[in-house]
């Protein structure tokens, strides 16, 4: 088992900047000819394809009425609030 990366993470990004949009699909292109040529990857296996569509949540809340009016109190109000909750 290996700690450390195969090539620093930001050579990569530059690369990938380097060579474009285009030369990255010509990249995929040439990787899915090979792994044909190979017989790494069979035909039907192109009738079905996988894509991880993974999405991450954000933390943020969007202002309702609610929140925009606690926001909104005179400062008495907030600290009385504070001291005795009421709501």
């Amino acid at each position: 088992m290996k700690h450390d990366f195969p090539c620093d993470p930001t050579s990569l990004v530059k690369w990938r900047k380097r060579i474009g949009s285009d030369g990255v699909e010509k990249f995929l292109e040439e990787t899915i000819l090979l792994g044909q040529r190979e017989g790494q990857i069979k035909e039907p296996e192109f009738r079905r394809v996988n894509v991880d569509t993974t999405v991450q949540e954000k933390a943020i809340t969007f202002p309702t009425d609610a929140k925009l009016y606690h926001k909104n109190l005179p400062p008495p109000v907030s600290s009385v609030r504070k001291t005795y909750y009421f709501i």
